[in-house]
């Protein structure tokens, strides 16, 4: 049973409203939960959403509706008719890195945001593989090497639900990285998991390593002069990864140069 069935005496339908008898405040979203909600409903749809929760407190239920709260009016802006509509996806196709002003030891820590588990549940045709075989999608893995191309390597983690013949060509030699099938409760990267790379076991969504990779070779992108580059290149020695590892570590186990890397 449908634990939200149980709840239901308790729910409001559509043009009831509730007071709470003691503290309201400890039912009330705040800017946070607004903010979480509305990112939500931004990557998957309003659709996605079964719930709202607070303070043990059933807020909003989707089917059948039912609203409760003083955030009624809020949660009645956000689950409109219409908006079970999924917008298609207009962020970016690729892992996304950047760079935190350097702290007051001058390391400087490189981020990195994955879109593909968002772009998926934005997709239009995430069903067409639902059947009995449980593949839901294929994903990209990039071998995580360092003469790997930042074009591949930007593809880590990519998921389409599409048959593996319709799949994107994205590596243009079978040993930069290869398309495998995942199932619907494995699309994302488990949390501790490893991969192999050319320098050993690292994070199975690539990691730190992925991320320095990145750098670097972004670095080689950059529309400037082989001096410039060569000073931002510099600067690698004192970043580290979202993750805690210090690019140096990474510097002493590549089989290349910094700009080897970068030129690759």
């Amino acid at each position: 049973m449908n634990p939200l069935d149980l709840l239901q005496p308790y729910l409001y339908g559509p043009e009831d409203t509730i007071s709470h008898e003691y503290d309201s405040a400890a039912y009330r979203l705040t800017a946070e939960d607004k903010l979480s909600l509305e990112k939500a409903i931004l990557v998957r749809g309003a659709k996605a959403i079964e719930n709202v929760t607070k303070g043990g407190a059933v807020l909003y239920q989707r089917s059948p509706q039912r609203f409760s709260g003083e955030d009624e009016a809020y949660l009645r802006s956000l689950f409109a008719p219409g908006t079970e509509i999924i917008v298609p996806w207009g962020g970016p196709d690729h892992i996304v890195v950047s760079q935190r002003e350097p702290d007051t030891n001058g390391v400087i820590v490189v981020e990195s945001y994955s879109p593909f588990e968002d772009r998926f549940l934005r997709l239009p045709y995430t069903k067409k593989l639902d059947g009995a075989d449980g593949i839901a999608a294929y994903q990209f893995c990039a071998t995580m090497q360092a003469r790997n191309s930042l074009r591949v390597l930007q593809q880590h983690g990519r998921l389409e639900s599409l048959p593996h013949s319709k799949l994107p060509k994205i590596a243009r030699h079978e040993w930069q990285g290869i398309w495998v099938p995942t199932t619907r409760h494995r699309r994302v990267f488990a949390q501790g998991g490893q991969m192999a790379s050319e320098i050993g076991p690292i994070a199975q969504d690539g990691g730190d390593y992925l991320r320095f990779l990145l750098i670097v070779k972004a670095i080689g992108k950059m529309k400037t002069s082989i001096a410039e580059k060569r000073r931002v290149l510099s600067e690698v020695e004192r970043m580290r990864g979202q993750s805690g590892t210090h690019f140096s570590v990474f510097i002493n186990k590549a089989r290349m140069s910094l700009e080897g890397i970068m030129k690759a």
